[in-house]
């Protein structure tokens, strides 16, 4: 697994909101192990994930976003996730699975 260094904004707020993405996918797709680093204690972390439950990115049934799909009449009732664990002083570690778009709110102190 190759790693990448990528860097974003903290708004005034204490409050990163980074986009993360894994592109593999399939039967040979697999979790992307992420730490993000915000230079200051965090506090509070959410994701919100959008994804196939197969991890096939050719099809549509199955997708969901914060664990919901959309409905034809346009509803949804997803939500965003606290996340538990991962959050050691100024690093978040994240696991994003195949075929997997993640946004992340990380609240600081």
């Amino acid at each position: 697994v190759s790693q990448s260094r990528y860097s974003g904004v903290m708004a005034p707020d204490n409050r990163l909101t980074l986009t993360l993405i894994n592109r593999e996918y399939g039967p040979k797709g697999r979790a992307a192990e992420v730490w993000v680093e915000t230079g200051k204690n965090v506090r509070k972390v959410e994701t919100i994930a959008m994804g196939q439950a197969k991890g096939d990115i050719a099809q549509v049934e199955g997708v969901t976003i914060g664990g919901a799909g959309i409905a034809e009449d346009g509803t949804w009732n997803g939500r965003w996730s606290a996340l538990s664990r991962g959050i050691e002083g100024e690093k978040v570690k994240l696991e994003i699975p195949p075929a997997t778009a993640m946004v992340i709110k990380v609240q600081s102190r």
